[in-house]
């Protein structure tokens, strides 16, 4: 087996500095937002905001966003999660660089349809993080 270099981003070097804003927007203990202090869990929140993003949503960015809602109220076969696998495929690749899908598992279920995502940041095979996302789908859809 290879060796492999752990490789940590110097901004995760000071835990007491913040990477940048978490999603959804907080207020914790009373003041200012709730903060992301390691660039693991910032990907997250980047991630997870480019997932739920459609286009034309984000202000002076029209074309950023995954653009899921669009395949999501579709017909319901097998061809839709090839269709939501490659728009986030497609999203990541382009708008999150840094970002690298190890997995990624799409399954429904009546009129749901879950996202599991494994990912590592900068070829960092050492920190492997997930985020889970669920989207509700309206009867007739």
């Amino acid at each position: 087996m290879p060796h492999q270099e752990r490789r940590i981003d110097p901004l995760d070097l000071e835990s007491n500095v913040a990477v940048g804003v978490a999603l959804p927007l907080a207020n914790p203990k009373g003041g200012g937002f709730a903060l992301n202090y390691t660039t693991l869990e910032q990907a997250k929140t980047n991630l997870r905001s480019l997932l739920k993003t459609n286009r034309g949503e984000r202000y002076m960015q029209p074309f950023f966003g995954a653009d899921l809602h669009s395949v999501l109220f579709e017909q319901n076969t097998d061809d839709l999660i090839e269709q939501l696998k490659n728009k986030i495929n497609e999203a990541v690749e382009y708008w999150l660089p840094y970002v690298t899908i190890k997995t990624l598992e799409v399954s429904r279920k009546e009129h749901t349809i879950n996202l599991n995502i494994n990912f590592i940041i900068n070829e960092n095979e050492w920190d492997v993080a997930s985020i889970t996302l669920k989207y509700a789908i309206p009867e007739g859809s």
